[in-house]
């Protein structure tokens, strides 16, 4: 079962990192986006929010470079209330839900852990580096894709859409994980592929690692990434950025 913002910040303590100024490059915690980054999930929304855009009766064709530039990681509610300005409170929470639904239903048999993440997470296990998901989903995707992707016991802190006032793109659910975590921004990296995601990370100033599941390594780098990885991989060069090698 999730645990609430609050209960999770309550247990911060717990984490083997302690929260003061970093005194070496070394990362002390990792922070990890989900959709997009865990699991490659961006051509599966953008064909939901085709089929709903069209439900919804708007204006014209939905294009994937419009996803990216405007919808992409950020929050249902937020993308609603631009796209269909008319539309009531209640309506734009019943389509955001409409929406998640029809994800979940798409994507129960296309999820699969991004090349390498599971032995990148576990040799962070390894090395006592304790690590937060923070995410705009809400709490069934997560459930849901936790399950399918069989990471439920890697993630169990974690910060959700619900549990902030302001979502991605603001700091918010970044600042949170840090507060998880008891670590300065300095000696955290983040992992990110979405523009809002990366707006976050780094307006939390935290140095971010554009995953290139979604944008190029041009597009994640004009976002503030620091670095880009095509995905996990590349252990090697992800231990040397743990370690602060590079």
């Amino acid at each position: 079962m999730l645990r609430t913002a609050t209960r999770r910040l309550g247990q911060a303590a717990l984490l083997p990192a302690a929260r003061q100024k970093s005194t070496s490059h070394r990362v002390q915690g990792v922070l990890f986006d989900f959709d997009g980054t865990l699991t490659h999930t961006d051509h599966i929304h953008f064909d939901v929010w085709v089929e709903l855009t069209n439900r919804l009766g708007y204006p014209q064709p939905l294009t994937e470079q419009f996803f990216q530039e405007n919808i992409s990681g950020r929050h249902n509610d937020e993308v609603l209330r631009e796209m269909f300005p008319l539309l009531d409170e209640p309506t734009v929470k019943s389509c955001g839900m409409q929406k998640e639904e029809m994800f979940r239903k798409a994507a129960k048999h296309r999820l699969q852990p991004l090349p390498g993440l599971m032995k990148f997470i576990q040799w962070l296990e390894q090395q006592n580096i304790p690590k937060v998901m923070v995410t705009n989903a809400p709490k069934e995707n997560v459930q849901f894709m936790e399950k399918v992707l069989q990471i439920e016991k890697h993630f169990p802190h974690k910060v959700l859409a619900d549990d902030c006032k302001r979502p991605k793109p603001h700091p918010e659910p970044y600042l949170k994980g840090l507060e998880v975590l008891g670590i300065e921004a300095s000696a955290a990296l983040a992992f990110e592929d979405s523009r809002a995601g990366t707006a976050s990370a780094t307006a939390a100033k935290i140095p971010t690692v554009g995953v290139l599941t979604t944008l190029s390594e041009k597009q994640m780098k004009a976002c503030g990434a620091t670095h880009t990885i095509k995905d996990y991989t590349e252990l090697g060069r992800l231990q040397a950025l743990i370690r602060g090698d590079c």
